[in-house]
């Protein structure tokens, strides 16, 4: 019979994928051959349905043709009548088909041949179904962690860092708003085109390359506008200007290239420096902070101490600065910083500060001393660069005795200095120090980590007033030099824009008093704040 045909051949698959002898009777199979039937793969039921009417796979339809028998589920294989289970695990669930009587190869009916007759196609289209919701239900997971993986890294761009109340031990904190992220490419060629007749190019001056091909660059747009004096002879005459500003690329071997990006001549003419996409090194502080990468330094040639620049010479800063300004190079919102402002060892202008009182964005920021002028010792090894924009500020307080004028603030803080060298440490605790009178003495600066709140000192910024403020308030000086310098690093882009204030008592045991701590609390930029500002 065609049937026992096809059984043979079933017989000789499932022996040579199971291992099933071919002396076994195929309609007799053990309980523990059962259990290889229900591991049987896909491919293979594929292929024995394409052999033999007599495999059969029952869904929701095929099983109300047959009897409802317990052990009997949708997805179960039958084979020759015999019903395996798909999750069986032993054969106590496998049932025989008719009253529970083995069945000899020769004595299938033929209304269960009929059955299979029917049925045989069925299978191939039950495991296509099962394969495609397969299919449909990987898809869904996958488009599932890909709509997941894009909703967490939006938020993760759109807010990286969260500063949750009193929390600077959190992910760093990053100020995404403080600078553009974009570097500077202007094409320097265009220089001449912009200012005709009033320009004169590194190659018109015969400008030396770089010794570097390594020098930073800035990044766009442009916010901050230094400017700065060269402190010798003025010039009249083209050739006269060109002779000095040669003399000024050479003059300290230590620099890379001339110092200052852009001059402006007493000849009216503008001489490219490193240009708009290179950091100068123009205002640098021994020990202290870089104020180099702020953005762009325009110098005026000669000294301006006692005799002014000429109006000629301001309204050509003023055209220089207007053109790139609608070229979007230089952001509309920019500001302007005196050099001597930020660096000390620069001769004061005094009477070119006073000239650029004029220009609307002009900023005059509070006097702080170098290092240089309390004659600080030189740190000891390098000092260790914040890696992120700073957004928090701690205030402590040096637990001595105030001072009230320069002088015996000096002596102060280079005592301070001692003693941080006497406990092993590389240079004097905390980044500023304030006197009672208000002066701002730089210790490690904006850009150098303190040693002030351990952990934290990575994260902040730390500010120590000179006194004991445990039971003495601090004067209105003192507190209100410690806010303008903050919002003065702001300005430089030093400090976060969304700055917190804490008292160091806020992360540590001491510090800065508890008189100064009811004052800080009452600051709104107190991070602790509960109340609105």
């Amino acid at each position: 019979m065609k049937i026992d045909e096809n059984l043979a051949n079933i017989s000789e698959i499932l022996d040579r994928r199971r291992g099933l002898q071919r002396s076994e009777s195929f309609s007799t199979v053990t309980s523990s051959k059962a259990e290889a039937f229900v591991k049987q793969q896909y491919e293979d039921l594929a292929k024995l349905a394409s052999l033999s009417d007599s495999v059969l796979a029952v869904d929701s339809k095929s099983s109300e043709k047959l009897p409802k028998r317990e052990g009997v589920h949708v997805g179960d294989v039958i084979y020759v009548n015999y019903i395996i289970p798909n999750d069986a695990t032993n054969c106590s669930n496998c049932t025989l088909n008719n009253s529970n009587q083995q069945l000899e190869r020769d004595n299938v009916s033929d209304s269960t041949h009929s059955i299979f007759d029917t049925e045989s196609n069925r299978l191939i289209k039950h495991i296509s179904n099962r394969k495609f919701m397969w299919i449909c239900i990987t898809c869904i997971v996958i488009a599932l962690v890909v709509i997941i993986g894009s909703l967490t890294i939006f938020l993760t761009l759109i807010n990286p860092y969260r500063a949750i109340n009193g929390c600077i031990d959190c992910a760093e904190n990053v100020d995404a708003t403080t600078e553009d992220i974009s570097i500077n490419t202007f094409d320097t060629t265009l220089l001449p085109i912009l200012f005709p007749e009033l320009l004169v190019t590194r190659e018109m001056w015969n400008a030396i390359s770089p010794k570097s091909l390594n020098i930073s660059k800035l990044l766009g747009p442009i916010k901050r506008i230094i400017i700065g004096q060269t402190s010798g002879n003025s010039c009249f005459e083209k050739s006269h200007c060109t002779d000095i500003v040669k003399k000024i690329q050479t003059k300290d071997p230590n620099l890379d290239d001339i110092p200052y990006n852009f001059l402006i001549g007493g000849d009216g003419l503008i001489y490219e420096g490193r240009g708009l996409n290179n950091e100068g090194q123009h205002s640098m502080n021994l020990d202290g902070t870089d104020y180099n990468s702020i953005g762009i330094c325009i110098a005026f040639i000669g000294d301006y101490q006692v005799i002014a620049p000429d109006s000629s010479q301001l309204n050509l800063l003023k055209i220089f600065l207007e053109t790139f300004i609608d070229l979007e190079i230089i952001d509309r919102d920019y500001i302007i910083v005196s050099q001597d402002d930020l660096v000390y060892n620069t001769v004061q202008a005094n009477v070119l500060n006073s000239a650029l009182e004029t220009f609307k964005n002009y900023r005059s920021l509070y006097k702080i001393h170098r290092r240089i002028e309390w004659s600080a010792q030189r740190y000891r090894g390098t000092p260790t660069k914040f890696n992120q924009v700073i957004d928090s500020v701690l205030i402590g307080h040096t637990e001595t005795t105030e001072c009230t004028d320069l002088k015996s603030c000096i002596i102060k803080v280079r005592a301070m200095q001692s003693d941080a060298f006497s406990r092993s440490f590389d240079d004097t605790s905390y980044n500023f120090f304030v006197g009672a009178d208000g002066l701002v003495f730089e210790g490690r600066g904006w850009d150098n980590v303190g040693a002030h709140t351990r952990e934290y000192n990575p994260k902040t910024i730390g500010i120590a007033a000179i006194g004991n403020f445990n039971s003495i308030t601090p004067n209105n000086k003192l507190s209100n030099s410690i806010l303008r310098i903050i919002e003065d690093a702001q300005v430089l882009g030093k400090l976060s824009s969304n700055i917190k204030i804490y008292g160091r008592s806020d992360f540590a045991y001491s510090g800065p008093g508890n008189a100064f701590m009811n004052v800080i609390k009452e600051w709104c930029q107190y991070g602790n704040r509960t109340m609105p500002c």
